[in-house]
């Protein structure tokens, strides 16, 4: 009986949650911004629950829970027509200009593909650009049918972006210098900067702005979502926190193309709506959208540094050319077996150093070197870091971007110890059974 009491209370008090309200902050002014945003799609079919909340706090932007919502309920339905992708945005602008100059870049970028480079940065571009110069020129756009459709969700893109390493100091940077993540970051800014001046030099012939094109073009990446081999802008969806911590939210794509947010747990007034982040690497992550995780520490994507820099090795003169070596000019540590394809590099260098150039020897030598680099890394000291930044968010960043790399190295040391030491048991067990050999006779 007193079972069937305690299970009839607690239905009591989630049925009162349920229609209950949280009302923290309900005399707060609206944000008339997300106000126009809410209306817009709602006229283009937008379907969103009234038991959340859109709450707004410095440049923070969030959703919380204003009624209990129970799980699997859908929380918002967005359809295509709040999504903004490459073929509205053309079809709306109707401009044989732009439409010219798309298929003219998408010829470009064809000529330029590199190796392992994202299938929708064409496209990221593009309407990159496109959102710079119709903000650029509002006047020159303002009755144009694509501004006059999407000029509510501009609103997404008010965002502040400090807490990105594109608007970090050259003394907050310096931290980041001798880490494979700054040689990522370095590469990934430049292949920015070439898709501004190839829309500045080859396309449009205007000058561009950089460090406005630069906003939109992280903004392409930040609110980006594919749907049906298009990627598409999609606002609202930015707004359910991303972690991998106290999730209450899913999302999926429907047949229709529709993305549905639902309810992946109870989720009770006052909580937070959270969802699992992209699984992308922390170095990706840290660069688009100024925040890491602990559960991504581990998730590197590459590890690309010089085979060799003499300097690390020894202090005697060597005129050794690394870039001479061509593709085995560098190594990426995300490899298991990244020893073994260069190992011939290292018995060179011995050579001209003077010292044995046995495969044993050329490990040492690279042992040596991983060790000097593992050093570098041991410098950024989590105090180091509080000297250049005042937020602890950022200082986390930052740690674990230097500490995740710090440890794959240390890992890959410890893989090269144990290839070396299997080496040397197997080098024994041969002279053993050659001199049991010997021995026989």
């Amino acid at each position: 009986m007193k079972f069937l009491i305690r299970i009839l209370f607690l239905f009591l008090i989630i049925l009162n949650l349920s229609s209950e309200t949280y009302t923290d902050d309900d005399d707060e002014k609206p944000d008339l911004g997300y106000e126009k945003l809410l209306k817009w799609g709602l006229s283009h079919n937008l379907t969103i629950t009234e038991k959340i909340r859109f709450i707004k706090e410095k440049s923070t932007k969030y959703y919380i829970a204003k009624n209990l919502i129970p799980e699997s309920d859908i929380i918002m339905d967005i359809p295509p027509e709040c999504m903004l992708n490459i073929n509205n945005t053309l079809s709306l602008l109707d401009s044989k200009k732009f439409k010219k100059a798309y298929e003219r870049y998408v010829e470009i970028e064809k000529m330029n593909q590199a190796e392992g480079k994202d299938n929708h940065r064409t496209e990221q571009a593009f309407m990159a650009y496109v959102l710079y110069t119709v903000k650029k020129h509002p006047k020159k756009f303002k009755k144009n049918k694509f501004v006059k459709y999407f000029k509510p969700m501009f609103y997404m893109f008010d965002e502040n972006l400090d807490n990105l390493p594109f608007y970090f100091s050259s003394d907050q940077m310096k931290l980041f210098f001798n880490t494979s993540f700054g040689s990522i970051f370095d590469t990934m800014n430049k292949l920015l900067q070439e898709e501004a001046s190839i829309f500045e030099k080859k396309i449009f012939n205007e000058t561009v702005d950089f460090e406005d094109y630069l906003r939109y073009r992280i903004f392409t990446v930040q609110k980006s979502i594919q749907v049906n081999k298009t990627l598409n802008l999609v606002p609202f969806t930015d707004y359910v926190k991303r972690d991998f911590q106290k999730i209450n939210c899913e999302f999926f794509i429907s047949p229709e193309d529709h993305i549905i947010v639902r309810a992946k747990s109870n989720i009770f007034p006052g909580e937070e709506l959270i969802m699992n982040p992209f699984a992308i690497s922390n170095d990706h992550r840290f660069i688009f959208f100024g925040d890491t995780f602990e559960e991504l520490k581990d998730r590197i994507q590459s590890f690309n540094i010089p085979s060799l820099i003499p300097s690390y090795i020894t202090d005697k003169p060597v005129d050794f050319n690394i870039e001479s070596l061509g593709p085995k000019a560098r190594m990426d540590l995300i490899e298991i077996d990244f020893y073994k394809p260069i190992i011939f590099v290292y018995k060179k260098f011995a050579r001209l150093i003077g010292e044995d150039d046995s495969d044993m020897n050329a490990c040492k030598l690279m042992l040596k070197y991983l060790n000097r680099i593992k050093d570098n890394y041991d410098i950024v000291t989590k105090d180091k870091i509080r000297e250049e930044f005042l937020r602890e968010k950022d200082v986390e960043n930052v740690w674990r971007i230097v500490d995740g790399e710090r440890q794959l190295i240390n890992r890959r040391i410890e893989i090269l110890k144990i290839y070396m030491k299997n080496q040397e048991e197997r080098a024994k067990q041969k002279k053993n059974y050659d001199a049991e050999d010997v021995n026989d006779l």
